[in-house]
């Protein structure tokens, strides 16, 4: 059967995201009942939450509708128009989490479609033409311009509204920084693993990962893993020394292959307290092996 001519590609070629990561603005820790209230971002949508091994709760994803470049590392002016999924996690009631990712793809029309498009396939960006997609990999992992796609911008804007819940008291127990995580993978070329190609400490704040993931793999997954070493201690717990966890040390503003130690995919045991991804099958499960 022919696919209708509105539907896009089910094997997107470039996935991205930015996650903000802190600690909740909070003397004590929100239990399961105040963190579902906390986080229920869509009143027709409930809040997931897991209490064990440890307490951790997801909002429901939200959507916000985008129409503009896309970032390049050099300088081609794509435009891309679609949606950007969002969601928000807390951590054993104290990290606090906003997540915004994409998946592109590699073609698109060269016009713009009806809105009404883009609203049925959540998450997704159509370029108007061809989207190169090893250039849009750096230039997102390099940060947004002006008038581009700001992954980051919108889940601040998330987390910004958490942050002014009237069920927080603004108290947190330490000072820390906010933290910043960009991540973009590619597929992986036939009969190579999935892996993570490289992680670079660019700021006092900003980590960048760059990975390699079977076509089959949902971003959720992608971005559930990131954000799985992003809530890693100390990283969300940095005071004054700005050191971060073994997985994830690199030398301020140099770029190095890989990650030293251990395996970093779900199932490892710096991960072990967060459960494996939904969609993480195949090659990437057997990665966690």
């Amino acid at each position: 059967m022919t696919a209708l001519p509105d539907t896009p590609p089910a094997l997107p070629v470039l996935a991205c995201g930015e996650i903000r990561t802190c600690v909740l603005p909070s003397l004590n820790p929100l239990d399961a009942r105040a963190a579902t209230q906390l986080l229920r971002l869509r009143p027709d949508e409930r809040v997931l939450v897991s209490e064990r091994p440890n307490l951790y709760v997801r909002s429901p994803q939200t959507l916000t509708g985008v129409d503009c470049r896309m970032p390049t590392s050099n300088g081609a002016k794509v435009r891309v128009v679609g949606t950007v999924a969002t969601s928000a996690a807390l951590t054993e009631g104290r990290i606090l989490q906003s997540s915004a990712h994409v998946r592109a793809l590699a073609r698109g029309p060269e016009r713009r479609r009806p809105w009404g498009h883009y609203l049925i396939h959540p998450g997704v960006l159509e370029p108007l033409g061809r989207l190169p997609e090893h250039e849009a990999a750096q230039g997102v992992l390099d940060g947004a311009g002006g008038g581009e796609l700001d992954l980051g911008l919108i889940a601040d804007g998330t987390l910004t509204t958490l942050l002014r819940h009237p069920l927080l008291d603004q108290r947190a127990p330490l000072k820390s920084r906010h933290t910043r995580l960009r991540w973009a993978a590619r597929q992986t070329e036939p009969g190579q693993e999935p892996a993570i190609e490289e992680f670079t400490l660019t700021e006092d704040d900003l980590r960048t990962v760059r990975l390699r993931v079977p076509a089959t793999t949902a971003p959720a997954a992608v971005a559930a893993l990131c954000e799985a070493a992003s809530a890693s201690p100390p990283s969300t717990t940095e005071v004054s020394d700005g050191s971060v966890p073994g997985a994830l040390r690199g030398r301020p503003g140099r770029r190095r292959p890989g990650l030293p130690g251990p395996s970093p995919w779900p199932g490892d045991r710096r991960t072990r307290d967060v459960p494996a991804p939904p969609g993480w099958s195949g090659s990437a499960a057997a990665a966690a092996a």
